[in-house]
């Protein structure tokens, strides 16, 4: 399968809990290794220090989403206040028709 991300000399086996059935995956070397995973989408590789720089300067930082997500919801209730201070204007077309 592969090799265990801890020991790194044994191989990781599926295997079944006794108790509850469900599968996991444990190096073939226990009880000296006891390394166990739910699922093998859980050792993904991790990303190196210098792809999780590049990354983070490709994309725009949270902080400055945040930012203009945080204007545009001042300038919503701003004109939520400003609707519901101003006195209501009688529309025409509705005064005549009652």
């Amino acid at each position: 399968m592969s090799a265990c991300p801890q020991c790194k000399s044994g191989e990781l086996v599926e295997r079944r809990n006794k108790k509850s059935g469900n599968l996991f995956y444990g190096c073939d070397r226990y009880p000296a290794c006891k390394f166990a995973v739910a699922s093998l989408g859980r050792l993904a590789p991790k990303p190196s220090a210098t792809e999780a720089a590049s990354h983070a300067t490709s994309e725009p930082t949270s902080s400055t989403s945040n930012e203009g997500l945080t204007a545009a919801l001042r300038e919503l209730a701003a004109a939520v206040r400003s609707l519901a201070e101003s006195p209501r204007k009688a529309n025409p077309a509705t005064e005549e028709s009652r």
